[in-house]
């Protein structure tokens, strides 16, 4: 259980990285089921510092996650798991949400790849489903033993499905009060992080008022942001994606 536990710290340090980028990703079914998925990429830290913090953990401890991970001398971890089977979960106060039993996490990072994800995923059968996924992400993030891994499933806004109309409401999330001196460090930081959102229908796009989304082909949108500016609350994602 260790081996999780040292993955997830791992992510929650360095997730304040300008290399973060983060995709959200939203993909439905004619039957209005589908999957949600949120992937955190930091790819990017694949060299330098983080490079030789994975090797001096796995000189130092035997339990750690690269400990049984090596491949001609590189690192190489592929892992999938379920989320209710991860020990931050197991320590929350209370039972456990039974959404999370719906969701798994995998952590794919490869040295020769130069490859750092961490992805969550929910395959859900009504899009209410999402939130109520959002809600027990973030109560993970309340418990002081969970490792912050709440935070890693921001709260950017319900969904909700009539007929073929995706609508989405408003950001849930409260901007973070911080000090000036630490919000200047933050935005320096992040100045170059994203925020992305992929929305994939089973049938063509017909209409669409999303700020700052595009088609990427006739059943697909997506729209990128500055994370910092979303974690401000300085976006606005709310809006209705009509289909065929």
């Amino acid at each position: 259980m260790r081996k999780l536990t040292f993955v997830v710290l791992l992510l929650t340090a360095f997730s304040l990285q300008s290399c973060l980028n983060i995709v959200e990703k939203l993909s439905l079914n004619r039957d209005g089921s589908g999957t949600y998925a949120i992937t955190y990429d930091m790819s990017a830290m694949m060299t330098g510092m983080m490079r030789e913090m994975m090797l001096e953990s796995l000189q130092e401890d035997e339990d750690s996650p690269f400990a049984n991970a090596k491949v001609d001398g590189k690192i190489e971890l592929d892992t999938l798991l379920n989320l209710e089977d991860a020990p931050m979960t197991a320590d929350v106060e209370g039972e456990m949400p039974p959404i999370m039993r719906k969701a798994k996490m995998r952590m794919n990072i490869s040295e020769t790849q130069n490859l750092f994800e961490a992805t969550m995923t929910l395959d859900f059968d009504d899009i209410g489903d999402v939130e109520e996924f959002q809600a027990a992400m973030a109560k993970m993030g309340d418990d002081g033993d969970s490792g912050g891994f709440g935070g890693m499933a921001p709260m950017t806004g319900l969904f909700k499905l009539d007929g073929r109309t995706l609508m989405r409401g408003e950001s849930k999330a409260e901007p973070e009060a911080m000090d000036d001196e630490n919000a200047e460090m933050m935005k320096m930081m992040m100045s170059e992080a994203t925020y992305k959102t992929i929305y994939e229908f089973p049938r063509k796009v017909k209409s669409f008022d999303i700020d700052g989304a595009e088609k990427t082909n006739k059943k697909t949108l997506t729209a990128t942001y500055s994370l910092i500016d979303v974690m401000e609350g300085k976006v606005d994602m709310s809006g209705k994606i009509k289909f065929k």
